[in-house]
């Protein structure tokens, strides 16, 4: 027969280690695929107004210049995209599909040039890359226009770039 006491301490070890089992669960870090991306809406100019009109483009498609990568295929009504700068070198480009009329398609180019900073999300996730766009240069086939509206380019939602069709 086992004694009062030892019952006791038995139960307060089953206790404490089933504290433990639950505290080391919870306190586990939950690392979310984090991808900071650049925020490009589209704007055409309001003649009646100071700020540029959003506008949606009927057909685009958008893949990486140089690498294997269809970011965009044919999406329908697109009025803002998100594409993944390389995180390997200070600059990238992509290259933008437009509709054009019945038979021709319209294509341009445009470079992004920036400064990489990586940044420790923690220990158990490890870093993510940050960016500060320095230069956007571009074709002019179908985009009049490019502005930089927020340079820095972290895990906030800001749009970063305005294209003008």
């Amino acid at each position: 027969m086992i004694s009062k006491t030892y019952r006791c301490i038995i139960n307060i070890v089953f206790f404490l280690a089933g504290l433990i089992l639950i505290t080391s669960c919870l306190m586990e870090e939950v690392c979310d695929d984090i991808n900071v991306m650049i925020r490009i809406g589209f704007y055409e100019d309001d003649p009646d107004n100071e700020d540029p009109l959003s506008v949606t483009i009927e057909r685009l498609t958008v893949f990486g210049l140089g690498v294997d990568s269809l970011v965009y295929n044919n999406a329908l009504s697109v009025g803002q995209i998100e594409l993944p700068l390389a995180s390997h070198q200070d600059s990238c480009a992509f290259v933008f599909r437009f509709p054009g009329n019945e038979r021709n398609l319209v294509y341009d180019t445009i470079w992004f040039y920036y400064l990489r900073s990586p940044k420790l999300i923690t220990m158990e996730c490890g870093f993510v890359t940050f960016f500060q766009l320095l230069e956007i240069q571009h074709t002019t086939n179908n985009i009049t226009t490019i502005l930089t509206e927020d340079p820095e380019i972290n895990d906030e939602f800001n749009e970063h770039v305005r294209i003008f069709p």
